[in-house]
């Protein structure tokens, strides 16, 4: 497969992934919890048009009681009265009721349930991604530099929370006869890289963008493909955490590659 081929296959499975059942398109709403009972908003959806129930928040334990209006529109919503049991990624079991749905989700010290909508207006009217034309100059050829341990740095996400996460090493390439560094996390085998350009708030969504590296090969190797960067989904939805790069991660150039703002 071309190079250009590869790009664009790997463009079309992120539009798909965006658009995919109970997707970041398909968010409806995100619902900060207090301590103690809260009311979930009420819905249109499948023949409720009502609360589809009370999340109940004491400490860090979650609970859910549906609403009468909910059983008698969706009976099997009995089946998820009681906890909402959060898993290693700060996610509860998915609760759903015709083509709507929520989840519980912990994000530091705070709580919140997530809805969805099968038939969300995003989800819906979606078209596809805008995106720079694919060019094989954005392609980089770069060096991995480990620390000799991770680095606990501060990552801050679209809501003001701020949490420490290790940070490997840098990513060093070089574009022209300037040299550059990038500070990722890590995602299973690779990298995950959050970074800002100037194209940021005129070309691009301009809180950042998101970009994948593989792991180094055996001489500390990787590649910097800016034609697979793509916008967090806060550029989709208000509905998201997204985090915010390190200051480290803005770049004093245009990186005119990757996903852009439609025309």
């Amino acid at each position: 497969m071309s190079y250009e081929n590869e790009i664009k296959s790997w463009r079309a499975a992120y539009e798909r992934n965006l658009q995919a059942q109970n997707s970041w398109l398909s968010i409806t709403g995100l619902h900060w919890l207090e301590e103690g009972d809260n009311v979930l908003p009420a819905t249109d959806c499948s023949g409720l048009n009502a609360s589809p129930g009370t999340v109940t928040l004491e400490g860090d334990q979650l609970s859910f009681e549906p609403s009468d209006e909910a059983l008698a529109a969706h009976p099997e919503l009995a089946g998820h009265a009681g906890p909402l049991e959060l898993d290693g990624s700060g996610n509860s079991q998915r609760v759903t009721y015709g083509r709507c749905s929520f989840v519980a989700i912990q994000r530091l010290d705070r709580f919140a349930v997530r809805t969805f909508d099968l038939d969300s207006e995003l989800r819906r009217n979606f078209r596809g991604a805008a995106w720079y034309p694919i060019n094989e100059k954005w392609r980089l050829q770069g060096e991995y530099h480990p620390y000799s341990e991770p680095r606990q740095m501060p990552m801050t996400n679209i809501v003001g929370q701020v949490r420490d996460v290790p940070v490997p090493g840098e990513l060093v390439f070089t574009i022209g006869d300037e040299e550059y560094r990038l500070l990722p996390t890590t995602s299973g085998d690779n990298f995950f890289v959050v970074f800002r350009d100037e194209t940021a708030g005129s070309e691009t969504y301009g809180a950042a963008r998101f970009l994948s590296v593989k792991a180094p090969d055996e001489e500390g190797r990787v590649t910097v493909d800016f034609n697979r960067a793509y916008h967090p989904p806060c550029f989709y939805t208000p509905h998201a955490t997204c985090p915010l790069p390190f200051r480290e991660n803005v770049l004093p150039l245009r990186i005119r590659a990757g996903e852009c703002l439609p025309d």
